[in-house]
């Protein structure tokens, strides 16, 4: 009685540990993990700072495209994540946008590829990273040739310079400003970029009240550096008194002229005029006046000779 009731014990045991009739556990088995993603490729590997969204191609094997069981690549940087628009191509190849904001600033970041349901219990399996890198080119050092004009007179109005040279930039964040110095203090002005050859500057009429010779030069910055990368030449700037002298001739005159002068020993003419004189002088060469450039200029009779021949000085109004 004894050794049935324990072979029935052990039956029963059996029984409640497979289960009536020996079907399948009561727990279903776990769903196999993703494939890990092997090592990947990434092209392009680099970008301009600054620059627009940017399409990334990945290539590997084993990427997954299924609605709840998909590859999707990832931006790391600075310890932190960013999950990339992602499309799947093929069990071989992703491509991933890369948005203009991730590419403002010089860095290198990191790609890598997740694949797995982000809503299941089983942790995403991670391929390799592969760095990309956000590049910020630095432009030549700027350069002058020339400025126009060269120089004003004492109590001018606001005057716009304009700057020719070359390596000019407004571009990449890097951006140019022309800048005054007078005794080793400088003075940013109002810079408008015009072309890689070509900017223009205003000098405020504050800058123009004293005579003063002043250094003109391009200074190179990027975005809000407190320092110019790079500083071009310089070339000089000159502010005059309105009595500043431009030319002086002591030639034989037509006698018109000369009634003229000595009626009037302060004309204004305007540079035509002046011109026009000088091309008359035997001792001086025509035009000699336009040094000075466009503008009103006084002439003087300062003085006569014993053959009657009157100096006469040109000066800029």
């Amino acid at each position: 009685m004894l050794r049935i009731t324990g072979i029935a014990l052990l039956t029963a045991t059996v029984v409640a540990i497979l289960g009536c009739g020996g079907g399948s556990p009561l727990l279903p088995p776990a769903s196999p993990p993703s494939p890990l993603p092997p090592n990947i490729s990434i092209s392009p590997t680099s970008a301009v700072a600054g620059g627009p969204d940017l399409t990334l191609t990945v290539l590997g094997s084993n990427f997954l495209g299924e609605t709840h069981n998909f590859s999707q690549a990832v931006w790391s940087a600075n310890s932190s994540n960013t999950l990339l628009a992602t499309t799947f191509v093929s069990s071989t190849q992703l491509t991933a946008v890369i948005p203009s904001a991730l590419l403002t600033n010089a860095i290198t970041g990191q790609v890598f590829v997740q694949t797995g349901d982000p809503m299941g219990d089983i942790p995403l399996r991670k391929s390799d990273s592969v760095s990309f890198s956000v590049t910020i080119p630095s432009p030549g050092v700027p350069s002058i040739s020339s400025i126009s004009p060269t120089s004003a007179v004492v109590g001018s109005p606001d005057l716009t310079l304009t700057v020719t040279g070359s390596n000019f930039v407004n571009a990449n964040r890097y951006h140019n400003v022309v800048a005054w110095s007078v005794n080793g203090n400088d003075t940013s002005l109002a810079t408008t970029f015009v072309s890689s050859t070509q900017l223009t500057a205003v000098i405020p009429a504050s800058l123009l009240l004293n005579p003063t010779a002043a250094k003109v030069s391009v200074q190179t910055w990027y975005f809000d550096n407190d320092i110019p990368t790079s500083v071009s030449n310089s070339v000089s700037f000159s502010v005059t008194s309105s009595g500043a002298f431009v030319s002086n001739s002591s030639a034989t005159r037509r006698p018109e002229d000369m009634r003229q002068l000595a009626a009037n020993p302060v004309l204004e003419w305007n540079q035509t005029a002046i011109t026009a004189a000088l091309a008359a002088d035997q001792t001086t060469a025509p035009g000699s006046a336009t040094q000075g450039g466009s503008g009103i200029y006084l002439a003087y009779v300062h003085q006569r000779s014993k053959h009657n021949r009157p100096s006469l000085s040109l000066v800029r109004d």
